[in-house]
């Protein structure tokens, strides 16, 4: 059930607000007024114009950390995933993360490169939490790979990570701030502007 502040709701006496709560049971909650002022200084504005989250490179760092190293293997290749780090300036909705590339091939010795991480965002309303969707390896860049096995590189890098890099958190609302606890509901946009994300998020009431 959710609950609502409305006009007759209730009123203030002095230093406490005497909230009709309703019911048989109770009639009335006595809330010291120095909370319901304090509630209402933070609900109305964000009622009002949502909430907007400005996020750095820096800032996802963190968390994207986790998720790295990766290893993917098959019989023709052993690929590990490295040192991560976020990128942000590229097309809203995506989030770029470059890579390092390590990769055991069948028949070619070690090789090793860079490589650039993207996919969709996606916002889950229930945990407040932001994850890079559909994650694909692209724009590898392999150093000192023979020009004959170049294609063939790429090829079996490509087919062993493809569908194998895991689902990967990138922020997550925090429960320490009452104004993002309060904006776990709604996400309105998110978009890349310049090197930061901007995520703009609607009051849930």
């Amino acid at each position: 059930m959710t609950a609502r502040l409305r006009a007759g709701d209730g009123s203030f006496k002095g230093d406490v607000f005497i909230f009709n709560c309703g019911g048989s049971a109770l009639s009335a909650c006595n809330i010291p007024a120095r909370i319901v002022l304090a509630i209402l200084l933070v609900l109305l504005p964000l009622h009002a114009s949502g909430y907007t989250l400005m996020l750095s490179e820096q800032d996802l760092q963190s968390q994207v950390n986790a998720f790295f190293p990766f290893h993917s293997g098959t019989a023709a290749a052993q690929v590990t995933v490295s040192q991560p780090r976020i990128r942000l300036g590229g097309v809203a909705n995506q989030i770029g993360i470059e890579v390092s590339i390590s990769a055991q091939l069948a028949g070619i010795n070690t090789i090793s490169g860079r490589g650039l991480i993207d996919g969709r965002l996606e916002y889950r309303a229930q945990t407040g939490e932001f994850y890079l969707h559909e994650p694909r390896l692209r724009e590898l860049r392999l150093m000192r790979v023979d020009p004959e096995f170049s294609a063939l590189a790429h090829h079996l890098i490509d087919e062993t990570t493809r569908g194998q890099l895991p689902v990967i958190l990138v922020y997550r609302l925090s429960d320490d701030m009452i104004e993002q606890r309060v904006m776990k509901g709604v996400l309105r946009s998110v978009e890349v502007r310049g090197k930061s994300l901007v995520v703009e998020l609607d009051a849930p009431f």
